[in-house]
Order: C-alpha cells, then sequence, then structure tokens
C-alpha cells in the first residue's frame, strides 16, 4: 500500500519533497561539530588542542606516522576519521613505539 501524505490526501496534489542531498547539506552547514570528552577515553592518546584533534603516539614519532592531520591538529571533529586513523597501520606502530617507550623509560626510573 503507498503512504499517502495528509497535504496529497486533502488537496489531491503530490506535495514536492526535499531531496535528502539537499537537506542533508544545510544540516552540516548549521551543524557546529566539537570534541566530544568520550573520545579521549575510548582512543587512547587522543587530545584536543587549539589547533584540532591531535594523536599523541603519532605525534611522538612522526618518521613512523608520515603526514597526518593528527600530528598537526584535526578539525574534522567526525568519529569516522578517527576510527579510521586509529585503524591504520601508521597509527598502530606508532603506538606500539610510543608504548615500548614508556615501558623503557618506567624501566630506568625504578
Amino acid at each position: 500500500m503507498a503512504q499517502v501524505t495528509l497535504g496529497k490526501f486533502f488537496s489531491g496534489v503530490p506535495q514536492k519533497r526535499k531531496s535528502d542531498g539537499d537537506s542533508k547539506k544545510i544540516y552540516e552547514h548549521k551543524r557546529k561539530r566539537g570534541f566530544i570528552d568520550s573520545w579521549s577515553k575510548n582512543f587512547d592518546g587522543l587530545q584536543d588542542s587549539s589547533d584540532g584533534m591531535i594523536c599523541i603516539n603519532c605525534k611522538k614519532f612522526p618518521n613512523i606516522a608520515g603526514p597526518s592531520s593528527f600530528i598537526s591538529g584535526n578539525k574534522s571533529y567526525r568519529i569516522d576519521g578517527i576510527r579510521s586513523h586509529f585503524s591504520s597501520p601508521k597509527h598502530l606502530q606508532c603506538s606500539e613505539a610510543y608504548f615500548a617507550a614508556q615501558r623503557r623509560d618506567n624501566g630506568r626510573s625504578n
């Protein structure tokens, strides 16, 4: 059974709907994105700065990380970009090096 809008039912004239693309563009234009505190708990090493989101693991090892917006500051504030970065091979290598350096430094302080 076809769904009928109230406007079409009473007037007999079909109502125009905004295309999904137009409404999404309007929504994204109005939306204010920002850092969500729970991200730093869920993604170890993610921090917010005045330059945007940074990954301290990759920032400490830029030679391993290569070019990344999470070193200079990523201002997209999108979870899909965070997930993509944190699952990338370069980030995983930086995290491994970061935690190895921490273990080494903790061994020296004892």
